[in-house]
């Protein structure tokens, strides 16, 4: 299997991910974030695969955007997630293991790389797993202090997204 086609698989798979344990959640706020994620891994996937045939443009994103409109939504209604705090740490951790093998997949291919567009590709994959990796640590954050989560109205800490 070449490389590419083994990101994209990589990229399937993390959606897969995201898209069955969203459909084990009763909490629509968590299981939006984890639609959301699944969105952009199918994303990464459709950009390796239109690179690989000769494109270079990156879908745009909306993860950040889509995020803060949940947690708003969450304040705005004085709510916080509702799955059982053990079970969802166990699909965040599970995730952070993913997007934490994503990003060293990305980071040594971008440093094997000997064509220039190759590694900018890897390399703008692994800033995308990195942010993904980041909200997710965020969304353990948030389990262990929701109501001062939740107090910054404007959500700053989503910003290093």
């Amino acid at each position: 299997m070449d490389i590419l086609c083994f990101g994209m698989q990589m990229e399937l798979d993390g959606k897969t991910f995201y898209e069955e344990n969203a459909s084990k959640l009763e909490d629509a706020n968590a299981a939006d974030i984890l639609r959301f994620l699944a969105d952009e891994e199918q994303k990464h996937h459709d950009y390796i695969k239109a690179f690989r045939d000769g494109s270079k443009e990156l879908p745009p994103s909306r993860l950040v955007e889509d995020v803060r409109n949940v947690f708003q939504r969450m304040k705005d209604r004085n709510e916080t997630f509702v799955t059982e705090r053990s079970s969802m740490i166990s699909v965040l951790e599970k995730g952070l293991e993913m997007e934490d093998r994503s990003i060293g997949f990305y980071q040594e291919r971008a440093s094997a790389s000997e064509s220039a567009d190759d590694r900018d590709v890897f390399l703008l994959l692994k800033r995308q797993e990195d942010k993904h990796y980041a909200l997710l640590s965020s969304m353990i954050e948030f389990y262990d202090r929701p109501h001062r989560w939740l107090e910054d109205a404007e959500f700053t800490h989503l910003d290093e997204y």
